[in-house]
């Protein structure tokens, strides 16, 4: 009798790979690059940010963080430009082979509000789904919230 393929995957390697995906999604925050930003969604992922601004589909999750990271900052909206996006602690679990759920617990400096004025160290929680496509772990579904 075969076993299917998914029962042969090594929990602890999929971990490892839906933490690197988080990381690889954190350092394209932290060098301010949208594109590679929406790169780690979904082709219709989705995106809540804390402020709940939704952005569904990696166009517009491109187009959003474009916003963020804009050289000079867009009247009522954040500005990332400056921010560190540090990752405190992250959770993972495997729910199947190829669905994961993490939860990010984030740390942010530098980062200005939509009033213009500096934000002081923010804490927060991003709540993601991830799924594994073609053999990448993707972000389908993200909710991020403010933890102060």
């Amino acid at each position: 009798m075969s076993t299917p393929q998914s029962h042969h995957l090594d929990p602890n390697s999929e971990e490892k790979a839906v933490r690197a995906a988080i990381e690889n999604l954190a350092d394209a925050m932290n060098r301010c690059d949208a594109a590679a930003c929406a790169d780690c969604f979904t082709e219709d992922g989705e995106y809540t940010s804390v402020l709940g601004m939704y952005s569904q589909g990696r166009e517009a999750i491109r187009s959003f963080h474009e916003q963020l990271f804009a050289p000079a900052q867009i009247p009522g909206m954040p500005s990332f430009r400056n921010a560190l996006l540090t990752i405190r602690e992250t959770r993972v679990r495997l729910l199947r082979p190829d669905v994961a759920t993490v939860d990010v617990h984030w740390g942010l400096l530098g980062a200005v509000g939509p009033d213009g004025k500096a934000w002081p160290e923010r804490r927060g929680l991003l709540n993601c789904v991830l799924v594994k496509e073609s053999g990448q772990w993707l972000v389908a579904v993200s909710h991020d919230m403010n933890l102060q």
